[in-house]
Parts: C-alpha cells; sequence; structure tokens
C-alpha cells in the first residue's frame, strides 16, 4: 500500500509542480550518498518516497541522462559533505525535521 507522501510526490510529477524545491533534493540525495542506507533510512516511508520522487524528477533512474543542474547542485553539495568531518548541522536539522532520522 502506498504512503500519502509517496501518493502527494506522484501527483506533483503528474501535475508537473515540485513537491520539494531542487536544493532540498540534492541536499537529501547527497545526505543519501555520502551517509546512506543506514537501517533508519531504509525503512522511513517518507525518506525512501522523497528519494524515489528525486530520482523521477530529475531522471537519475537507470539510463537516463540526468538534469544536468540537478548533477551540478548535487555534486558541489556532496563536495561540502565529504570536506566535513562531521555532518553539518543544515543535514542533521534536514534529516531530522522532514523524517525523524538521526545522522
Amino acid at each position: 500500500m502506498q504512503n500519502l507522501r509517496k501518493q502527494w510526490n506522484e501527483a506533483c510529477l503528474q501535475l508537473g509542480i515540485p513537491a520539494l524545491t531542487t536544493a532540498t533534493c540534492a541536499r537529501i540525495m547527497a545526505i543519501l550518498l555520502h551517509y546512506g542506507n543506514s537501517e533508519a533510512m531504509v525503512l522511513n516511508q517518507h525518506f525512501t518516497a522523497d528519494c524515489e520522487y528525486v530520482q523521477k524528477r530529475f531522471r537519475i533512474m537507470g539510463s537516463q541522462s540526468p538534469d544536468p543542474d540537478f548533477a551540478r547542485e548535487l555534486q558541489a553539495i556532496n563536495a561540502e559533505l565529504e570536506a566535513c568531518t562531521q555532518p553539518p548541522q543544515w543535514a542533521v536539522t534536514l534529516m531530522q525535521e522532514m523524517y525523524g532520522i538521526k545522522i
């Protein structure tokens, strides 16, 4: 059964309206790339629904060519995360407030 967030994201995709800002999407994917696949992330339906939404919206699934503007923003945020020894406060806050996940 789909959760409400997944249904909302799908509706936004079909209507062409963003459910999340581009910056938030890039931050979510950078956090997943850098700190990802913890049990808390994998089991959180809201988080996985948003990750699926980002993949579809910016074409980062399979053999599709990803959105170049999104890819540049994702690379910049990932570079910032790689330079940190501890998760930056914005990442901790985003994951805690949106998903209730501690990183």
